[in-house]
């Protein structure tokens, strides 16, 4: 379907029972994903020991459908990958199983997404750096499938926009590998934070730290855009047979017709600078855009004094603002942030792919403006590095292929 006539394809998540990985995935191959193609990006992942299947089952008086990833016995809960390794993983070693891999370039970088956002929150949690965060359950197999299929089931189902309801969280324990842990685990509280949630009088883990990870990443809890057109609901079960509600997750997926511009509205943290290693900045630039930052750049300014420093501005979608600042907080020397909210006009626009001579690019096509498309630049960077040709050679070849 073409993507200027069907508008910005959206997905709705109802976490009214909460949220799980296999919940996720499950609920979007109700909805339409095909499992077979879902296994064959998948299978692009350079790990094995594993199978993915689904069933039908009823929670409560729903039926849905379960994702069930079953890894070899012999490898136990952490399969080991095609080249041996086990995968009790640290989120580099995750990170390379992802890059080495031929998935989408968007898979690549939204299951990224995921997983930085949950190391950050078990690095919190466990009072050490993201980069030496074991990977105890996340790192195994199933866990991966889980994050990873959730970011192929949005490329299958062409979803730009991600939206999700208030939360529903339980109460209770929990018994995992670091000890008896309260509900919601210590983690997934973290990735909460926010966020907009509800507690239920249930003892159950209802949000996961998987669950959490993947609507802190990459959901909006704003409003979702009305009217939009439902093309399809998916019922994604749980493992929990709850008493009080069903263990389902509903999606609903759509699509929202484009306009030439959007008003909407943006966070933005600013602070001068003007004592600290600039080094930093790269570090915590990087760090912001993992976390759902949309802008981060630095502006050159005269202090008191008469110092050279900088202002430092990020934006960010609306909400993300305190998880933003408290990461400025950690990685700077700043005492003091402004954030205000401001509004803004943003062109619309749709993704859509040409073949050139180097193989097919993604170009990004302002509706009302289509002269002004633009090839997406980690396309480029990569095809150029593939054919061992200039990134600007590359460019101009998708350009001419566009026009």
């Amino acid at each position: 379907m073409n993507e200027r006539e069907s508008g910005v394809r959206i997905a709705y998540l109802d976490c009214f029972s909460g949220i799980s990985g296999d919940m996720f995935v499950a609920a979007f191959l109700d909805s339409g994903v095909k499992l077979d193609e879902l296994r064959e990006l998948l299978e692009r992942l350079p790990i094995g020991g594993w199978k993915i299947r689904t069933e039908r089952t009823r929670r409560g008086s729903l039926a849905g459908t379960r994702f069930i990833v079953e890894t070899e016995e012999s490898a136990g809960p952490h399969a080991r990958t095609k080249h041996g390794h086990a995968g009790e993983r640290r989120l580099p070693e995750v990170l390379d199983v992802i890059r080495a891999s031929s998935l989408p370039e968007s898979v690549k970088e939204t299951s990224s997404r995921v997983f930085s956002e949950l190391a950050a929150a078990e690095a919190w949690v466990h009072g050490v750096g993201p980069g030496e965060v074991h990977f105890h359950e996340v790192g195994a197999i199933d866990s991966v499938i889980d994050i990873v299929g959730a970011a192929c089931c949005l490329h299958l189902s062409g979803v730009e926009k991600l939206y999700a309801s208030t939360l529903s969280v339980g109460k209770g324990e929990i018994e995992s590998r670091h000890g008896t842990l309260p509900l919601p685990a210590p983690a997934a509280a973290k990735l909460l934070a926010g966020k907009s949630v509800r507690m239920l009088d249930v003892e159950a883990e209802l949000v996961t730290p998987t669950g959490a990870a993947l609507v802190s990443a990459l959901a909006s809890q704003d409003a979702v855009p009305s009217p939009f057109r439902l093309d399809s609901v998916g019922h994604g079960a749980g493992t929990n047979q709850l008493a009080a509600l069903p263990n389902i997750l509903r999606v609903f997926v759509g699509a929202c017709e484009a306009a030439p511009a959007e008003l909407g509205w943006v966070d933005v943290i600013e602070t001068t600078i003007d004592d600290m290693n600039p080094q930093i900045y790269s570090f915590l630039q990087e760090r912001l855009f993992q976390m759902g930052a949309l802008e981060v750049f630095l502006t050159p300014v005269q202090m008191k004094k008469g110092r050279p420093g900088s202002l430092l501005t990020v934006l960010s979608e609306p909400g993300l603002a305190r998880k933003l600042a408290r990461e400025v907080f950690e990685q700077t020397t700043t005492l003091g942030l402004r954030v205000t909210t401001q509004q803004r006009m943003e062109l619309s626009r749709s993704l859509e792919e040409v073949e050139t001579r180097f193989g097919r690019i993604r170009v990004k096509v302002p509706v009302g403006f289509p002269d002004r498309a633009s090839p997406e630049y980690e396309d480029c960077a990569r095809v150029a590095r593939e054919a061992g040709v200039p990134v600007a050679v590359v460019l101009d070849a998708a350009r001419t292929a566009w026009r």
